[in-house]
């Protein structure tokens, strides 16, 4: 049985640290070292019909949340910037932290909520892999306070125990597992099967999370 007492806490150091050590140092650190901001910039003017719908401060999160994917997904920069001196400088809690999140990759989920077993903590299933995952989240417990939520989209992080989100939280009132499939089907026809979608969103994300646009889309019928 999950002692969520416990768990809360847990999560709450990992946002601590978090915060301070990628939101306060590495992202910005990384993001200069490799160019980061100016790829930004071109993607971002690439889908500029686009993204002139979204509020500035909403592009700036997502920003934000893009570098971290490219620093912590699947053979992400963390892995190159471990050894780096300014890293080895950093407080032996800190450098711990990023040794474990380079283990376990940072990942984007098209998800829905199957149960939520205690506030803020929610049991969600992966929309086209299926597998389910303990994931706490405030920013989702407020979020349904205010709206009826179809689908989840959230970058999350592993903390060693559940999954927590990180960044702004795209969720979607109309849009719907098979909504996304067509989408990303249209974008690269050799998706077939919900693995090569999620394969798919790793290697070319920018194009899902331009699909903000119509997170705010009721169901019609």
């Amino acid at each position: 049985m999950i002692d969520f007492v416990r768990l809360h806490a847990k999560c709450k150091v990992f946002t601590a640290v978090s915060n301070t050590v990628v939101d306060d140092f590495l992202l910005n650190f990384i993001a200069r070292r490799e160019g980061l901001d100016k790829e930004m910039d071109q993607r971002v003017a690439r889908f500029r019909k686009v993204t002139k719908e979204i509020p500035q401060n909403w592009i700036n999160l997502i920003r934000a949340q893009y570098v971290c994917h490219r620093i912590f997904k699947e053979n992400g920069l963390i892995k190159k910037y471990l050894t780096h001196g300014a890293v080895k400088a950093l407080p032996a809690v800190q450098q711990f932290f990023l040794q474990r999140q380079s283990a376990v990759p940072w990942r984007y989920s098209y998800s829905l909520i199957i149960a939520n077993p205690k506030p803020d903590f929610y049991e969600m299933e992966d929309a086209y892999n299926r597998e389910s995952f303990l994931l706490y989240s405030p920013s989702i417990t407020q979020i349904l306070s205010q709206h009826r939520v179809a689908l989840w989209f959230n970058l999350i992080a592993y903390n060693g125990s559940c999954w927590q989100s990180y960044g702004p939280i795209i969720h979607f009132k109309g849009l719907e597992p098979d909504d996304i499939f067509f989408f990303a089907s249209e974008l690269n026809p050799g998706i077939e099967t919900g693995e090569d979608l999620n394969a798919d969103l790793e290697q070319n994300l920018f194009p899902y999370l331009m699909l903000l646009t119509a997170a705010n889309y009721p169901f019609t019928s």
